[in-house]
């Protein structure tokens, strides 16, 4: 290291002053002790220039040139200005863009890492997957609409028609039953899909049996499908929660068979029907 010239500031990566060094932090120091050193700061940066005088302070701060600019205001040698930290208003900030790269092909990689974002291949994501779509209308469209098929001799559509418009409270002849939800992935979207089924049940009129009984885990996070059975068979919490979820719902039925529990908006009249 070159020698120093008094009252030089380096720059030093350490957490504490060498020898002959001191931080520039804006420290009081005598006069009688570092007389060379006054002679050359006085009292430019603080104290009383009699017995004391002040180093620097540069804690949150980055030094400056004195003088002035072309077109630049001017600036004091010891003068201080600025902020540590500035909020931007939208004004002040460049318009710019952020452009999302995705692939227009079919997406057949399990993680994320250096890949694009991709179609899924044979679902929608974050979606109810077509096959238990079919399931819940099943469950809550008996032949295609009715609750009765003989009522309508088969699937007649004219008889179906009638029966609907004569005030058949489709698709809600299912309220107050009570319902349970599990849903499992490897990936994503279980927390979606989980959602999606209880706000549609929900709105069906069936009665939640409580938080245990809707439940949304991933199996296998990220992991192949090869092993997805073993993964499933290692997490005995999850089997418990399953349960759980039985247990909760058994309860729930018994209450309501009970006349212990029912909808707090039964026997209200809706205005629409859907």
């Amino acid at each position: 290291m070159a020698d120093p010239f008094v009252a030089e500031i380096r720059i030093f990566p350490f957490s504490f002053a060498p020898k002959g060094w001191a931080f520039c932090n804006g420290q009081i120091l005598p006069i009688s002790q570092n007389t060379a050193l006054f002679s050359l700061l006085g009292t430019t940066y603080g104290g009383d220039g009699k017995s004391t005088f002040a180093l620097p302070n540069l804690q949150g701060s980055a030094p400056m040139h004195p003088g002035q600019g072309p077109g630049l205001s001017l600036h004091d040698l010891g003068e201080t200005g600025g902020t540590e930290t500035v909020t931007l208003l939208e004004s002040e900030i460049p318009a710019h863009a952020h452009a999302a790269n995705a692939s227009q092909g079919d997406g057949i990689e399990r993680t994320p890492k250096d890949q694009l974002l991709s179609t899924g291949i044979g679902i929608s994501q974050y979606q109810a997957p077509g096959g238990l779509k079919l399931m819940m209308d099943r469950l809550v469209c008996a032949d295609g609409g009715n609750p009765d098929p003989t009522s309508t001799s088969g699937k007649k559509p004219e008889k179906a028609k009638a029966i609907e418009l004569a005030g058949w409270d489709y698709p809600k002849h299912l309220a107050g039953r009570a319902y349970g939800v599990v849903v499992h992935g490897d990936a994503s979207g279980v927390e979606h899909l989980r959602q999606t089924l209880c706000e549609w049940l929900g709105w069906l009129g069936f009665i939640a049996a409580g938080h245990a009984s809707q439940l949304d885990r991933y199996i296998g996070y990220f992991k192949p499908y090869a092993t997805s059975h073993e993964d499933l068979d290692k997490d005995e919490a999850m089997f418990e929660e399953v349960r759980n979820v039985a247990r909760a719902l058994v309860r729930t039925v018994s209450l309501i068979r009970e006349g212990r529990m029912s909808l707090p908006d039964k026997g209200l009249s809706f205005p629409r029907q859907k």
